[in-house]
């Protein structure tokens, strides 16, 4: 006997998997929300692209604009996902910003605490003292205990992933590189070319 469905299905909102019992097809569209969600799939907001465009076309103007809240909506979650990842990820990165056209400030960052800050003149970058310095600084960075962020993140831990997730990613005046133990010398060169 087929079980009626909620409301939720009657609206369009829900798949229905307790009234049709198709698991398979439940557990592909929650592993399809579940890489979307972590910014590895962007199908569904493409097919919501494609669904305001027609809603266009037929001057549905409602229902566009419920699409396009839609993909805004989701992609204000994929991109706090992205945040609380670089949080968790605990990398070490070296980020250069350039100041103006004489100056630039090197960082250190292990997650989101700061190693190691310093402004410099454009012209000391190539400096052997300034390299060997950075290599010490991140050297100790990748040898500290790093923090894992597992179940729970404070506010103040996620405001700022978030700062400097948005600064490291869209800003024009900072250029960085993950750094790991066997590409530090590199990094280092990549950085204070």
């Amino acid at each position: 006997m087929k079980q009626k469905g909620c409301i939720n299905y009657d609206l369009g909102f829900c798949i229905a998997p307790c009234k049709f019992n198709d698991k398979k097809s439940y557990n592909f569209f929650i592993e399809k929300l579940i890489n979307t969600l972590n910014g590895k799939d962007y199908s569904i907001i493409n097919d919501l692209n494609k669904e305001m465009q027609e809603a266009t076309k037929a001057l549905n103007f409602e229902k566009a604009i419920k699409y396009r809240n839609d993909i805004e909506s989701i992609k204000t979650i994929i991109y706090k996902s992205e945040a609380i990842n670089y949080i968790k990820e605990n990398k070490t990165i070296l980020a250069k910003v350039n100041i103006d056209s004489f100056k630039s400030k090197l960082y250190i960052l292990n997650g989101i605490e700061v190693f190691y800050s310093k402004l410099v003149k454009n012209e000391k970058l190539k400096d052997n003292n300034l390299k060997n310095e950075l290599s010490k600084h991140i050297n100790k960075s990748l040898n500290s205990n790093k923090k894992i962020y597992k179940n729970y993140i404070k506010k103040e831990k996620l405001d700022m992933s978030n700062i400097i997730y948005s600064y490291l990613n869209y800003s024009k005046d900072c250029n960085y590189i993950k750094i790991d133990k066997l590409n530090v010398d590199y990094c280092i060169k990549v950085i204070c070319r």
